[in-house]
């Protein structure tokens, strides 16, 4: 139609990425914060399966406190560092795309966890930090880091023919 055209031209002239690929991000943070929190409880149950169920009536084992809270954000960091990895191995233009929208995904759990976190706010790394008797502000920072690290290998993996000439 003459109105995508005209949205798709100004696009281009103006170095923005396809619309459908930040819907798609959009679509990929759920399915990543559906995949952080399932793998929560797929850490507790491979941790009950190493304990027996006596071990549970009244606390948690330490190792399996850990276990489920770390699940989450083990999760998060797995993904980020796989789709830097294949970002930079995949030589197909819309594949590396889709690798980083998943990628940024993922990382937008960091950037929306991160500042929360270095303010003491219970979340997944504060609990992590008081098992391990590390501060979570240093939890978070390790986060904010690789995050930062991550989207300038995705910033220079961009197919040039998606940015802006400069």
């Amino acid at each position: 139609s003459l109105a995508w055209e005209t949205f798709d031209g100004a696009r281009r002239r103006a170095g923005l990425p396809h619309a459908g690929l930040l819907v798609i991000t959009f679509a990929l943070f759920w399915v990543q914060v559906i995949g952080h929190e399932a793998a929560h409880e797929a850490a507790l149950a491979a941790a009950k399966h190493f304990y027996p169920p006596l071990a549970f009536e009244h606390r948690l084992p330490r190792p399996v406190q850990i276990a489920f809270f770390a699940g989450g954000p083990a999760f998060t960091v797995a993904l980020i560092g796989l789709c830097a990895l294949a970002a930079t191995r995949l030589h197909r233009p819309d594949a590396v795309l889709m690798t980083i929208a998943l990628g940024c995904s993922a990382v937008t759990r960091i950037i929306i966890v991160g500042p929360a976190t270095l303010f003491g706010a219970a979340n997944d790394e504060r609990a992590i930090g008081a098992q391990l008797g590390v501060p979570p502000q240093t939890l978070g920072i390790c986060e904010m880091i690789l995050a930062a690290v991550v989207v300038r290998i995705f910033w220079r993996t961009i197919p040039m023919s998606s940015r802006r000439d400069t």
